[in-house]
C-alpha cells in the first residue's frame, strides 16, 4: 500500500483529531483461567471454545463505539469477526501467548504457528 492509501484506510478507521479507541481482546491465558475456575468440568478444547465466544460477547456490545478490535487469530477472531462494522479497524496478534523466559528476566515469544 501507498502512503496516500495507507493514510486514507487510517483515517476511515480513526476518530475525530486522529486518535484511535482499540477494544483488546487478545488476552489468553488470564481469560482462559477464569473460564476454567468457573467451569472445571470442561475439557481444555471447550474452555478455549468459551473464552471465544466470550470474546465475540464483548465484541458484540463494544467492537461498534471502537476504531479498532486488537484480538487473537486461533481463539477470538472468528467469534468477532461478525460484529466489526466496515469502520473498524482488525489488529491481530501475532506472538504465541506461550514465550520463554531468558537470562535477565527477558520474554523471548515466538510467531503464532500458520
Amino acid at each position: 500500500m501507498d502512503g496516500k492509501g495507507k493514510e486514507l484506510g487510517l483515517r476511515r478507521i480513526g476518530l475525530e483529531g486522529g486518535r484511535y479507541a482499540l477494544l483488546a481482546l487478545d488476552q489468553r491465558p488470564p481469560l482462559y483461567q477464569v473460564v476454567r475456575s468457573a467451569c472445571p468440568r470442561l475439557s481444555p478444547r471447550e474452555v478455549w471454545d468459551e473464552v471465544g465466544r466470550i470474546k465475540g460477547l464483548i465484541a458484540a456490545r463494544l467492537a461498534r463505539v471502537a476504531s479498532g478490535v486488537l484480538v487473537d487469530p486461533r481463539h477470538g477472531y472468528p467469534s468477532v469477526l461478525p460484529h466489526l462494522g466496515r469502520g473498524t479497524g482488525l489488529l491481530l496478534t501475532l506472538e504465541d501467548h506461550r514465550f520463554r523466559e531468558a537470562e535477565g528476566g527477558w520474554r523471548l515469544s515466538h510467531l503464532i504457528p500458520g
